[in-house]
């Protein structure tokens, strides 16, 4: 299983992506495979958004709603294996 991110280290953020608007389509353009208990964090003030942490998987491909808003708003940095699989199935 590839994940958006992983907590392990820290997350890290960065500057916008080329084609980070593409990414987020194809982050959103799926349902939810499981439906979380809990509420998403906004990664820099630590406040819950009150956005349910709904989990989405397709393929080898793992994210939550975490990853979305914080890569929206922030600049959250994807694994490079992640990008790399999402960015093969955007090219189709």
């Amino acid at each position: 299983m590839i994940c958006a991110a992983k907590r392990a280290d820290g997350y890290s953020f960065g500057s916008p992506l080329v084609d980070k608007s593409a990414i987020l389509t194809f982050l959103r353009s799926h349902n939810p495979t499981g439906y979380g208990e809990g509420y998403v964090e906004d990664f820099v003030s630590g406040a819950s958004t009150g956005i349910p942490d709904n989990a989405y998987e397709i393929g080898d491909l793992f994210w939550r709603d975490r990853d979305i808003y914080n890569f929206e708003r922030h600049d959250l940095v994807l694994r490079p294996d992640f990008l790399a699989s999402v960015r093969e199935q955007l090219a189709g």
